[in-house]
C-alpha cells in the first residue's frame, strides 16, 4: 500500500461531508465563549487628553534646516516627555494633587500612587509632535476625574524637570465617558469561539477520513493501491429494494 495523500480536493470534501456539524461545533463553541465573555465581562471607560509639544526651543540654526530640525526635536522630545511622565514621582505627584482638589473622588476609590501610574498610558503620535495619555478604570467618574488632573500635572511637571516653560499644551481636553470602551470584547471572544470550533471539528473529521483505509470506490483502490483494476461489480442492493417496496 502505498502512503495516502491528500490534495485540495481531498480537504474540501471534508468539509462538504461534514459541513453541517462542523457549522454545529462552531456554533455551541462560540456561544460557550460569548456566556463566559459575559459572566466574565466588566466594563472599562476611558478619558484621555491630548498635548501638543512646542517646537519653539530649537535656535541657533540656519533657515534651511530650522524648521526639520525643531520638528525632529519635537519628536525626540516627546518620547523623552511620556518617559517623565510615566515615572512613579510623577504619579506621587497626581495623587497628592488629586487628593487636595478632588478629595470626594480620591475618597471614594481609595487612590494611591501605583493605582493612578497603572491607569495612565501614554502614546506619541506617529509623525507628529503630538502625544496622547489615556486612562481607563472600571468607573466613568474615575477615569475623567484622573484625565481632568492630567491637563494641567502634566504641563506643570514638565516645565519643573525641564526649566522650560510653555514646553507643552493641551489640544484635546478630557471628557466624561458615556459608554465603556471594552464593549468590542465579547464580540471578538465569540468569533474566536466560532473558528476554533470550526477548526477543531475540522481537524477532527479530516484526521477521521485520514485513517481510514477502507476502499469505497474505484479511485480509492488506483491512488492508494498499486493493482491493477481489473472490473467491478454492480451494486443491485438499492435497485432490490425498491423492487420490493414496489409489490
Amino acid at each position: 500500500m502505498e502512503k495516502r495523500e491528500f490534495t485540495f480536493y481531498d480537504l474540501i470534501e471534508v468539509i462538504k461531508k461534514h459541513w453541517w456539524v462542523i457549522l454545529i461545533s462552531a456554533i455551541v463553541v462560540a456561544a460557550g465563549f460569548g456566556v463566559f465573555a459575559v459572566r466574565s465581562y466588566q466594563p472599562e471607560y476611558t478619558a484621555s487628553v491630548t498635548y501638543y509639544v512646542n517646537r519653539s526651543e530649537v535656535t541657533g540654526m540656519e533657515d534651511v534646516s530650522k524648521a526639520s530640525a525643531s520638528y525632529s526635536w519635537a519628536q525626540k522630545v516627546v518620547n523623552s516627555y511620556i518617559e517623565i511622565l510615566s515615572t512613579d514621582t510623577f504619579a506621587g505627584m497626581m495623587n497628592e494633587q488629586m487628593k487636595t482638589e478632588d478629595a470626594d473622588i480620591y475618597n471614594k476609590y481609595t487612590l494611591s500612587r501605583y493605582a493612578i501610574k497603572s491607569s495612565i498610558t501614554m502614546s506619541a503620535h506617529e509623525n507628529s509632535n503630538l502625544f496622547t495619555a489615556k486612562v481607563k478604570t472600571k468607573e466613568a467618574d474615575l477615569s475623567y476625574a484622573i484625565a481632568h488632573t492630567l491637563e494641567t500635572a502634566a504641563s506643570k511637571y514638565i516645565n519643573d524637570v525641564t526649566s522650560d516653560k510653555d514646553t507643552i499644551s493641551v489640544v484635546d481636553k478630557a471628557e466624561l465617558p458615556t459608554s465603556p470602551s471594552n464593549t468590542n470584547r465579547m464580540t471578538r471572544n465569540a468569533a474566536i469561539g466560532f473558528l476554533l470550533g470550526a477548526l477543531i471539528s475540522y481537524i477532527i473529521f479530516f484526521v477521521i477520513e485520514l485513517l481510514d483505509v477502507r476502499v469505497k470506490n474505484e479511485e480509492d483502490l488506483i491512488s492508494n493501491y498499486d493493482v491493477p483494476l481489473l472490473g467491478t461489480i454492480p451494486d443491485y442492493t438499492s435497485d432490490m429494494k425498491s423492487t420490493r417496496q414496489g409489490y
